[in-house]
């Protein structure tokens, strides 16, 4: 049964809506394999964003090819600290923007872009 809230707004299953909910998600289910990076690290959202309706008062729609994305990781999600980013925005806001080459040891993004620049 879809819940009060839910049906109020009638944008469920919107682009928007999902990065709503895997926000909720990230923040709220232990058994989720991302919960060591968001749950387990105490990243929570604003009391407000618990509707919808308020996230998208802060948020407004996502536009396409963004996502929902914290400014500075190490703290949680609220309008101060979210933005719509693309992924390549993301990628340059983590907080340790290293990749595990096949090789198995650290690169740096930059460092790999230059290396790859010319083929």
């Amino acid at each position: 049964m879809v819940s009060q809230k839910n049906r109020t707004h009638g944008d469920t299953g919107s682009p928007t809506y999902w990065a709503w909910a895997g926000m909720k998600t990230r923040c709220n289910n232990p058994s989720r394999d991302h919960a060591k990076y968001y749950k387990d690290k105490g990243i929570t959202y604003c009391a407000r964003w618990e509707f919808y309706e308020q996230f998208v008062k802060d948020m407004g729609k996502k536009p396409d090819g963004m996502t929902l994305d914290r400014i500075d990781g190490s703290k949680g999600y609220y309008k101060e600290n979210c933005r719509w980013a693309t992924s390549r925005e993301q990628w340059d806001n983590r907080d340790d923007p290293r990749i595990e080459t096949h090789y198995k040891r650290k690169a740096e993004v930059k460092e790999l872009e230059e290396l790859f620049k010319d083929l």
